[in-house]
């Protein structure tokens, strides 16, 4: 059984609760409630590679050109420290070191926003 509520209305949350209510509980049948922030949307995400294609065309790092899957890269990994958020460097399969960063995907609609704003301040301050 999946069922998804989406809770931008007082009914909305009271739809969930009686819903909730009419579950019967059951050591047999465990069942997960999560509560979370929707994701990003599909506009967030298409302004966000659009903006990554634009630092491609405007911007360098470390003396180069850079294609927009670098810069998505960089962006999340700098939004993140920015935000004070954990990043974790580690040592990759070949001794290269890799940012396991956090996904665009999983992103909540709020932090895509913020990482929104990040890119396109960085870039007009940057750009060429």
């Amino acid at each position: 059984m999946t069922r998804s509520f989406e809770m931008r209305t007082e009914q909305a949350k009271r739809n969930c609760i009686d819903f909730i209510s009419r579950i019967e509980c059951s050591l047999d049948q465990q069942l997960i409630v999560e509560i979370k922030e929707k994701n990003r949307n599909l506009e967030q995400n298409a302004l966000l590679h659009a903006l990554f294609e634009d630092a491609a065309k405007r911007c360098t790092w470390m003396g180069q050109k850079r294609d927009a899957a670098a810069w998505k890269v960089l962006f999340i990994s700098a939004h993140s420290i920015e935000e004070k958020r954990p990043v974790e460097m580690v040592p990759g399969l070949c001794g290269e070191f890799v940012n396991i960063r956090e996904s665009s995907a999983k992103m909540s609609i709020k932090r895509m926003s913020s990482l929104i704003e990040y890119v396109t301040a960085w870039i007009a301050q940057n750009g060429e």
